[in-house]
């Protein structure tokens, strides 16, 4: 992040189709156009993992990650998810 005014741009654009089949928990659709900001929709984390099937994911890391999920599902107008 560059300044206290800017953000991160971590997902950049993407499709608003799949941006929609996404949110809608359907199929998706395939990916044509860069025309909608998914980085205001989505957020990441940062894992560790040796990626190979057999390292399991530390009980520490995923309970991190289920809280700091929880925290951020809110909508646009700042409400709570339902």
């Amino acid at each position: 992040m560059t300044g206290s005014a800017r953000r991160a741009n971590h997902a950049g654009l993407g499709d608003d189709d799949v941006l929609r089949a996404v949110v809608a928990e359907k199929r998706l659709p395939s990916d044509n156009e860069a025309n909608a900001d998914e980085n205001r929709h989505f957020c990441g984390f940062e894992c560790e993992n040796l990626g190979t099937g057999e390292d399991p994911w530390p009980g520490e890391q995923l309970e991190a990650i289920k809280k700091a999920a929880a925290r951020s599902a809110v909508t646009t107008a700042g409400r709570p998810a339902r």
